[in-house]
Parts: C-alpha cells; structure tokens; sequence
C-alpha cells in the first residue's frame, strides 16, 4: 500500500504547492494507507466493466470536488472515494455491453488544486480500463481529464478570462470523437459565489462565454458550477423548476449570435423523459432554515450545470452532493451515489440517425415479446435492447434496416422486461436510444389458486357448494360448464356450473351428498387470453 502513494507523489510536476505536498507525502503514506484499507474497496468482480461512448457519443461529467488545499488523511479519502465513484458510478446505457458503464469521456473538475487533480489522475488511471490524460493551463481555475483512448484534443486547450474578475482563468478544449471523428468543443468554468454587488457579473460571464463559442460550428458543451440557481423561485417551491428563469440561465439559453441556442441538458433529460426534477439538486446549506414551503429544513438547489448545443441529450443528472444523507454538516465516506461532493452528468450524441420512438411491445403465449417500431431516415441498422428490473440495458439483438420488428422468446415467466431501440447509421454512429417500454413475460395458462373446500377437509357439509379460485383471468372461449366436475368412485355428480368472475368459478351439486364418503374435484386445463394452458388440478375432501 506505501507503493501506491510512493507512485502517486513521485514525478509530480514541480511547483511550490506540489513540493509542499511531497514534503507531507512521506508521514501522510502511512495514515493514508490505513485509510484507504478502511474504505470500502470496489472489487473488480464487483464493477461492472466500463465501455466507451456509443461512436458519435460522449460522456461528459462535471465535478465540483471541493479539493482545493493541500492534501491530507481526509482530503485523501475524499479523493478515493472519488475515484471510486468515477469507475462504480451508476451505470449508464451500456452501449450493449452486459451491465457495462458508460467511462466518461471528458471529466471537468472546479475546486481542485493542479496536484490533487494529479493524484486523481494517477488513481484512475490506476484503476480504470482507459487512459486519462490532465489539461489545464498554467492559471486556469477549473481543469479536465480527457479520456485519450475515445477523444483527441485538437490543438492546444485554451482559457478565457472572468469579465469581472481577469486573474480568473476558465478552460477551453476542442475535441474529436475518435470513433466517428465528430468535433466538439468543452468549456469548463467556475463563477464566483459573490461578485461583491456586481449584479451584471454572472450575465457578463454568459456574454463572453457566447462570444467564445460563437463560431464554433461542432457540439458545444459548456460544464461546471455556476453558483446560483436556475429560478428566481427557491427549489423547495418549484421542485420542477416552472418559475421565471433567473436572469443569468434566461442569457445562457438565449441564441447566440451565430443563432445556435445552449440548452440545459439536465432539464432537457428530464422533461424528455417526463421525470419530475426532485432529486436532481447540487448543493445544501450547512444549516437548517425556514424554507419558502414553511418548513424547517436544509435549503437546496441546483447550482451545476451542464449545457450543451449542435448535439442531442441521450441522458443527464445532477447529484445531490456525495456523502451528505441527510445531513449536509456529516460526511459519511462510506457511502456516495456519484461523487465526493458535487456531480453532473450527461451522455450527448454528436452525430447520428435520428431516435427511434417507443417501440411497441406485445406478449405472447409461451412467454414471447414481440417488439415493433417506426423506421428513422438514416438507419443502417436497429440495435434492440434489453434490461430487467434493477438492471441495465444489454444488446438483445440487431436487424436490417428493413426488419422492423423482433420478437424475444429468451424470456422467463412473470418477469418484467425494459426495451428499447437505437438506430445505426452506415458510418456506425448510432442515434439516441429510443424511451424504454415495458412487457411481462407470460408462459403459463391460469392454475388453480384455491378450491373450497380445500384438499383433505373432513366433515364437509353435504350441501356444500365447490368454489374455485385461478391465479389469472381465464380466456373467455375456455369458460364451459364441463371445466370443473366432482366425482364419487370414478363417476360425475350431477350440477349446475356458475362464473362468479373471470377468475372465479362454482359448481352447485343438484342433490345433497352422500355421508361419510369422499370426493374428487377435477379442473380441467384452461387458457389465459394469450393463448397459454394452464395444468389440471384435482383434490379431496370427505363429508
């Protein structure tokens, strides 16, 4: 374990901020060492694999880590877990890969110090399947990791100023997808928590943020903390955020003069999606208010973003800050959702055919799901997916371009399956996975429930009437008079046969019966409306 953080110290750049953190290195290796031992590792048979972006795609996330000082035994587990919640994130759409994460192709970092982000890097790369490589420049406030095996940085990054504040430095980066060669450009900024009565600082910094990207004519995507919310309304009062947009997001999504317009890829996802927006929050204060919906509680809002133009949201979500439960003042290590402190992501398609819409889902006997959907132009290709409860998507199978459908007979009983479809264009960039339908598989016919009087009663009245229960609704063409008979040594009893409902049915016997005998009741097969038979059943009883 000393080997690790001998690694991680060691080649570091030179720098008086990092030579002060070798100086600490070697007393801080053992204290580390123990901590991390203490942490809850993620075993590799634990993690699921991680696999690149569909081709024309990018993962892009967003990390406010709050590592700005110089590190130590805390600030270092922070800096693992945060490591451990980039490789055992929840996993994305898994590009067809059996529980496969989506890696993130490009990481922005606000709050970090250049040798802390050093230190992630060298962990992840430790860790990871990909290769990352750390771009900033000398002044820069924010920074990146660039995932070098799925993008390729086109020239030198770049770094534009605060208007308000010139010392602060934002990064500017351009890219090309390497599997579909589509270029994108990722700008990282962090705006200042008080601009010190400078009510325009947050609109100038949109302005000049426009001004970078005016001419830019690939996907756009812009990330980091913007520290103020996107609604003049306090969260706890318009969860869903419906309420005036603040001055600051109503520029950001405004057109820019080239006339392309940035949209928040969160809400986007979201309202796509028709998911409420409860949980996606970033920030809690450190103490408890009296809140705009007359409670007494932590206060919370959304306060990073990720925008994004010139590409199309697969997904997106904004974390509530990691390790906080309840508590924003408690930090429990042990448990994160995403991240150590603050995190947005989202997964963009740069190039691709159009969506495929909801696929059309139908059971049928035997436990088949056939699956239909409307063509998209473009499409050289359908890639189905499938996912069960709790699970992500994995490649189910891929048709023509003229094979609009597929029926799935690898199914279990009862079990509820989630689909969707992507098309893939002739270049392989594949298009946005289409909204996910659900359909339950159903292999068996209706089974007997319960019979009253139940198997092995004794003493039963002899003006019993027998009453039987299905597990499901029996199919009208199976509904017959001969479907439930009682029968004395091998011979029916005469009755009348009744449908209570469509599950339940009774046999009324036309005379009382016989004392101290026993009888069998015998429930033929029937068939649910898909065409599925049920088994027969038979019990006893005795009067």
């Amino acid at each position: 374990m000393l080997g690790l953080f001998a690694r991680l110290f060691i080649g570091l750049d030179s720098g008086c901020e990092t030579r002060r953190a070798a100086l600490i290195a070697v007393g801080l290796a053992a204290a580390m060492a123990a901590s991390v031992i203490a942490l809850s590792p993620l075993k590799a048979a634990d993690r699921p694999g991680e696999r690149p972006s569909p081709t024309g795609q990018v993962m892009v996330v967003s990390v406010n880590a709050k590592q700005s000082k110089v590190l130590d035994v805390l600030r270092f587990k922070r800096l693992h877990s945060l490591t451990l919640a980039l490789l055992g994130r929840p996993p994305a759409f898994d590009a067809g890969s059996k529980q496969a994460i989506t890696a993130p192709d490009v990481i922005m970092l606000q709050e970090m110090t250049f040798s802390n982000v050093e230190i992630l890097n060298r962990l992840l790369n430790q860790r990871s399947d990909f290769d990352y490589l750390f771009v900033a420049t000398a002044n820069s406030k924010t920074k990146m990791l660039v995932n070098s095996n799925t993008v390729t940085m086109v020239g030198d990054v770049e770094e534009f100023s605060d208007p308000c504040m010139p010392d602060r430095r934002y990064l500017l980066g351009r890219f090309t997808e390497n599997a579909s060669g589509a270029p994108f450009v990722a700008a990282n900024i962090h705006l200042h928590r008080n601009y010190a009565g400078e009510s325009r600082c947050r609109v100038r910094n949109v302005e000049e943020l426009h001004a970078q990207l005016a001419d830019e004519t690939g996907g756009i995507i812009v990330g980091g903390d913007f520290n103020q919310r996107p609604t003049a309304e306090y969260r706890e009062c318009d969860l869903n955020e419906e309420t005036d947009p603040a001055p600051w997001w109503s520029m950001m999504t405004t057109p820019m003069s080239s006339g392309v317009a940035l949209i928040d890829t969160v809400r986007e996802s979201n309202r796509n999606a028709g998911r409420a927006m409860e949980n996606e929050w970033t920030h809690a204060q450190r103490s408890k208010k009296d809140t705009c919906n007359g409670e007494f509680s932590y206060r919370r809002s959304r306060i990073d973003y990720i925008f994004a133009a010139n590409a199309s949201v697969a997904d997106a979500h904004a974390d509530d800050p990691g390790w906080t439960r309840y508590d924003p003042r408690i930090h429990d290590l042990s448990y994160f959702r995403y991240s150590d402190h603050r995190w947005v992501a989202a997964r963009l398609s740069l190039i691709g055919p159009p969506r495929v819409g909801p696929p059309a889902a139908e059971p049928f006997a035997g436990g088949a799901i056939a699956l239909s959907w409307e063509p998209v132009e473009g499409a050289a290709e359908y890639i189905v997916y499938r996912a069960r409860k709790g699970r992500q998507y994995a490649r189910l199978e891929t048709t023509g371009p003229e094979t609009l459908e597929y029926t799935d007979r690898s199914t279990e009983h009862d079990r509820t399956y989630r689909y969707a479809v992507a098309a893939v264009g002739a270049d392989q960039t594949q298009g946005i996975e289409s909204r996910g339908v659900f359909a339950t598989a159903d292999a068996r016919g209706p089974a007997v429930r319960w019979v009253d009087p139940p198997q092995g009663a004794k003493f039963v009245n002899r003006r019993i009437t027998i009453r039987v229960g299905f597990d499901e609704r029996v199919a009208k063409a199976s509904i017959e008079s001969g479907m439930i008979s009682l029968r004395l040594n091998g011979r029916n009893v005469p009755g009348n046969f009744n449908q209570i409902s469509r599950r339940t049915f009774s046999f009324n016997p036309k005379n009382r019966l016989k004392k101290k005998k026993t009888y069998r009741i015998f429930v033929r097969r029937v068939d649910d409306k898909l065409g599925n038979e049920g088994p027969t059943f038979s019990s006893g009883f005795s009067t």
